[in-house]
């Protein structure tokens, strides 16, 4: 497989998760939501990763530039994720309470 077609087939695959929330949503709010939530946040921090890396490897660019956007890219990963936990009870912390939606 080439590189053009590995990456649209994942690039696809991405989109799965977000339809699956979309059709739990129907018959259980909270559990697609919480699935919408979490995989938005993975997204977040794959492309903070990306971010990372570019700033890393990118010389053009001054060096406060470079770690400006270090420091941001994990400033908006920890307030998505201080949001997205936020969002979940206080007593539901544990991964059986997110599947199981309760």
């Amino acid at each position: 497989m080439n590189r053009q077609r590995l990456v649209t087939l994942l690039g696809s695959l991405g989109i799965i998760p977000f339809f699956l929330a979309l059709v739990i949503m129907i018959t259980r709010p909270e559990r697609g939501l919480r699935l919408f939530s979490a995989y938005s946040l993975a997204i977040l921090c794959f492309l903070a990763g990306s971010w990372w890396s570019a700033a890393l490897v990118v010389r053009e660019s001054e060096e406060s530039q470079r770690m400006a956007i270090v420091l941001i890219s994990n400033a908006m990963v920890l307030a998505a994720l201080a949001l997205v936990l936020s969002a979940w009870t206080e007593d539901c912390w544990d991964w059986r309470c997110f599947i199981s939606g309760s």
